[in-house]
């Protein structure tokens, strides 16, 4: 099935280590660097940074605007009975439920408030993200006493929402300011079965697949309680090997950080959803950037329920779908808080990103307790090229006290890029400048350093801002 992501953020730019809610800090910082914003870091997991134009300055933690909402207002909504509470009380579908001390409450207990909710049912931990510890479609009491000793004694989980399972496909909407910039529909973790392989070599097979995805590469597919209990429903374990297209669930919650897959509805969701999702947020102080998670089983517009609502929503699920186009949600966020910026056109800065690592390295060393981005070249390096020097009668290699003579005279041209050794004793050289003539001394000194000269080509790939050699 087709899929596009934003081209501004292609998987080559954004790699696989930054996680799933790193990478919401990198891409929102990235975006914000790229439009010639000041970037400030505060924190080594690089997740709490400021971005400013000089005159507005708005602190972020990975998505949420920090300095725009009041702890006690992402806290709120961290709360998911407060959350279903406001909701209920301005009208807003929201599931029924009751709260739980879990030390507190005994089976008998548990049996009555059961009872009076009525199954199907879905228990969850009062306070947590991600799909962790949500269990779903509980049909009777021992599902029901199963799971509740599995976020009891397992999970050690005390504060416990036990709800009415509404039926319906999962569905997050991402609300930046006062409106829906992207809706994704989530699909439960599953395989397809083939004819031939088992259940555990299909999820090996899909987790191959999955890990080529920004985003999804984070959630993979895990073997655990819940997996084993939904193949036991479908009476097969990780050892059966379903029949060819038979589809195979493994998990009841749709989320994809969990193992689920993403397919994006921006277009096609109905309008009456997007308005209460919206309308949802803005009852909610303080709340500007939100994920807001519905229930909606397609059959009727008003047949839907809000779930829950994420103050700090992981954005990545809206820009890597498995299925449709990717948001570029970056874009709409800058655009929401500095409307005077704007990105360049110029095709090469959707190649160029900063250098995260070296950023962390700083933290981790103790050397500072903020780091403040370099202003990022406004030629955006117009000559790139890459030369590779091969090993005649013995191994390319640069001495330490070489390198560095390298290094300097990359910063004093500002030059980026990077020397790569490789196992046959090549070494090859990138680099990112204004002009060939800009770059010529140090070509002409890595050439000197290895003895003869290079065989030059263009170079189209990641630049990272810096010098690095591996």
């Amino acid at each position: 099935m087709a899929v596009s992501w934003p081209d501004h953020f292609s998987s080559q730019l954004m790699g696989r280590r930054l996680g799933s809610s790193g990478l919401s800090s990198f891409a929102i910082a990235l975006e914000a660097w790229r439009r010639g914003l000041e970037v400030t870091f505060t924190a080594a997991e690089l997740h709490l940074y400021t971005v400013s134009d000089g005159k507005t300055n708005v602190d972020f933690n990975f998505s949420r605007p920090d300095s725009h909402t009041p702890r006690e207002d992402y806290l709120r909504l961290d709360r998911k009975n407060e959350t279903n509470a406001i909701l209920a009380s301005h009208g807003i579908p929201s599931p029924t439920g009751k709260l739980l001390n879990a030390w507190d409450t005994t089976q008998d207990q548990l049996r009555v408030v059961a009872s009076e909710i009525g199954y199907p049912l879905v228990l969850k931990p009062n306070q947590g993200s991600m799909g962790r510890g949500v269990f779903s479609g509980i049909r009777d009491w021992e599902e029901l006493l199963a799971a509740f000793q599995e976020l009891t004694v397992t999970q050690k989980q005390q504060s416990i929402l036990i709800e009415h399972h509404h039926t319906g496909d999962d569905y997050r909407l991402l609300v930046v300011g006062n409106r829906v910039i992207s809706a994704i529909k989530r699909i439960p973790a599953n395989v397809i079965g083939d004819g031939k392989s088992t259940v555990e070599a299909l999820i090996s097979a899909k987790n191959e697949r999955r890990i080529r995805n920004p985003f999804l590469g984070s959630g993979l597919l895990k073997t655990d309680y819940e997996v084993r209990k939904c193949l036991a429903d479908q009476g097969l374990t990780i050892e059966s090997i379903p029949k060819n297209k038979r589809k195979v669930t493994l998990r009841r919650v749709a989320n994809a950080s969990a193992g689920g897959d993403v397919q994006d509805v921006t277009e096609t969701i109905p309008g009456n959803i997007k308005e209460a999702a919206v309308s949802a947020v803005r009852v909610l102080p303080n709340i500007h950037i939100a994920g807001v998670d519905v229930l909606y089983d397609g059959t009727a517009e008003a047949n839907y329920v809000i779930i829950e609502i994420n103050s700090r929503p992981q954005i990545g699920v809206n820009m890597y779908p498995s299925i449709g186009t990717g948001c570029d949600v970056p874009k709409a966020i800058l655009d929401s808080f500095f409307p005077d910026s704007s990105r360049r056109s110029e095709n090469k800065f959707k190649t160029i990103r900063f250098n995260a690592a070296a950023v962390r390295n700083i933290f981790a060393e103790g050397l500072a307790s903020k780091v403040t981005l370099p202003q990022l070249p406004v030629e955006a390096f117009p000559f790139r090229q890459r030369y590779l020097f091969k090993a005649i009668d013995e191994a390319v290699k640069l001495r330490p006290y070489t390198g560095n003579i390298v290094k300097k005279l990359a910063r004093a041209r500002d030059i980026s890029g990077k020397i790569v050794s490789y196992k046959d004793g090549s070494l090859e050289l990138f680099v990112a400048g204004r002009s060939p003539s800009e770059t010529r001394t140090l070509v002409d000194k890595v050439s000197e350093f290895c003895g003869h000269p290079p065989e030059g080509s263009s170079w189209e790939g990641i630049v990272t801002v810096g010098f690095q050699i591996s």
